[in-house]
């Protein structure tokens, strides 16, 4: 098994196109994921291991999220960064930790003061320990 761990990074909001350099990637793992599930292949990417963070700005939406009911602001402006995540997983790959999910406002006083800035650094702690420990 390849050591080497893959940190997918996927930034988007309210399940728009993810950022223009991302765009290829994320089409490519997505068009990997559907022949996979024809059973056309899949077989080279198996068994590779990754870590997801999704990056969501729930300031867009915010508005439009008082008028509907049942809607996670968080998981809607991070809508693509969970295709993704279920796409790798279907090809094979398997994501150490949880994913992080991140609500990234525009108002970076706002995201300092909701401790997301710790709750990365704990993330990437977890990650690097749980990359150790398997790597032994």
């Amino acid at each position: 098994m390849n050591d080497a761990i893959e940190v997918i990074v996927v930034e988007t909001a309210e399940g728009d196109e993810p950022a223009n350099e991302a765009s290829r990637t994320v089409r490519e793992i997505l068009r990997a994921a559907r022949v996979t599930a024809r059973g056309d292949g899949g077989d080279a990417a198996r068994g590779k291991r990754y870590a997801m963070v999704m990056v969501g700005d729930c300031d867009v939406i915010a508005a439009r999220g008082a008028f509907l009911h049942n809607q996670s602001i968080p998981l809607d402006a991070n809508a693509v960064g969970a295709s993704v995540d279920a796409a790798l997983r279907k090809i094979g790959w398997m994501r150490i930790g949880p994913a992080m999910v991140i609500d990234r406002s525009k108002e970076e006083d706002d995201a300092w003061s909701r401790g997301e800035c710790a709750r990365m650094r704990t993330w990437a702690d977890t990650v690097v320990a749980r990359t150790r420990a398997s790597s032994t």
